[in-house]
């Protein structure tokens, strides 16, 4: 015959068997899940400081292209000459022009 400490082993057994399986995936899981995120957050600052980098440099050029357009001239100047002189520059159209040619059907 069978001892029942044998039985109470087995179930013990069992039990830490049964926690294991629970406790074991939960624990390795959660660490590869915090271990991606991480990666993650890592990747996504690299790109952002890379599209903020761009956009600074989208200025800069801006501004240097505006300091060129208007090199020489005063305030005065500029402000006398308004924003057609300066669209001209630009190689635009001024708004009152293209509205009048769209009126008198050209483009």
């Amino acid at each position: 015959m069978s001892k029942p400490g044998f039985f109470g082993q087995i179930a013990a057994w069992l039990w830490f068997t049964l926690a294991a399986t629970l406790v074991v995936p939960t624990i390795v899981l959660a660490y590869a899940a915090f271990a991606t995120a991480d990666e993650r957050i890592d990747r996504n600052l690299a790109i952002s400081a890379e599209q903020a980098l761009r956009i600074f440099r989208s200025i800069d050029v801006t501004l240097d292209s505006v300091e060129q357009i208007t090199l020489g001239e005063t305030d005065a100047a500029l402000g006398r000459a308004g924003h057609k002189v300066l669209s001209h520059k630009a190689g635009g159209r001024h708004a009152s022009t293209a509205k009048s040619e769209c009126a008198h059907g050209q483009s």
